[in-house]
């Protein structure tokens, strides 16, 4: 802007360019031309020196105007450690484990503080015991399933409603676990 300011008001504006120095070049020049067209709006044609400092001091220190430009720090959440990593792994596969397993998974689970309710209600529920109780499915549907063909009419050997409800249940704690992974960010350091 080519206005004539008030000394006070040139001093305020360089010393708020030198504060806003590490900002990129077109967002200091864009602060800077805010805050002058303010300055020159509160000032009027005429301002006296107890105007200009008035108006500045409304405006509070370059340093608190640079400040504010700046964007709030990410909230990280919890530390994600090992227990968590640990959680992810035993809720799908700790049913192998004597079942003892799955029952550790959940105690990680619901003593974390890197998942709500709503993700710890998700990991407990969606297929208790994890691929294991699949595999269990799986096992009981084999073996009930007997061919007693007679001479001339094979067996036949689809999958059937027991083998699409174990592979279902083998998917679903899979899931479970890339949910809860996601949902607790594992990727970032901790």
């Amino acid at each position: 802007m080519t206005h004539t300011l008030h000394p006070l008001a040139e001093d305020y504006l360089e010393r708020l360019d030198r504060a806003a120095a590490h900002l990129p070049r077109a967002r200091r020049r864009e602060l800077v031309d805010e805050i002058e067209a303010h300055i020159v709006e509160a000032l009027g044609p005429e301002p006296t020196e107890a105007d200009v400092r008035n108006v500045l001091e409304r405006l509070g220190t370059p340093e608190e105007i640079v400040d504010a430009e700046q964007p709030a720090p990410v909230a990280r959440g919890p530390r994600i450690g090992t227990a968590e990593r640990a959680t992810v792994w035993l809720l799908p596969l700790g049913g192998f484990v004597v079942g003892v397993g799955w029952l550790l998974g959940l105690f990680l689970l619901w003593n974390s503080r890197a998942w709500t309710v709503r993700d710890k209600l998700i990991g407990t529920l969606l297929i208790p015991g994890g691929i294991a109780t699949a595999f269990q499915v799986w096992l009981a549907w084999a073996l009930s399933e007997s061919c007693v063909a007679g001479p001339g009419d094979p067996c036949d050997s689809g999958l059937g409603l027991g083998g699409l409800a174990a592979i279902v249940l083998a998917i679903v704690p899979i899931v479970s676990a890339i949910y809860l992974a996601k949902r607790a960010n594992l990727n970032r350091p901790g």
